[in-house]
């Protein structure tokens, strides 16, 4: 059976599981507080398209959703193999770098970001 809402669910008091589609609700999501699934516009909910318009149709498989950047909106892309992220824009489609030392994302061309995240 498929649910798409916690309310669809009949959760087992034992196991914090759906009993009929065995999706986990034993811990909240900081933003939205959904357990078994996110809340409509919830911010962790994986939004793909900036990444498509960055990388190849070949290329998305290799990429997990990381989340959404506070304030910035920038949404962050992990490479599943360099373990490195590509983080963009999620209107302007722009990419950036995120400073550790100062703790700041800077703007950064899409050639550097690819270079960086495929490397």
């Amino acid at each position: 059976m498929t649910h798409i809402k916690d309310s669809d669910c009949r959760v087992s008091p034992v196991t914090l599981m759906c009993e009929e589609c065995g999706v986990d609700h034993s811990s909240a999501c900081p933003e939205c507080g959904g357990r078994g699934f996110h809340k409509d516009r919830c911010s962790q909910v994986p939004n793909w398209a900036p990444l498509q318009a960055v990388v190849t149709p070949e290329q998305m498989n290799d990429f997990m959703f990381m989340g959404v950047v506070p304030i910035s909106g920038i949404i962050r892309y992990k490479h599943c193999d360099t373990r490195r992220y590509l983080n963009i824009g999620p209107l302007s489609l722009r990419t950036y770098r995120f400073l550790s030392l100062t703790g700041q994302y800077v703007l950064i061309s899409r050639d550097e970001a690819l270079q960086h995240v495929f490397a």
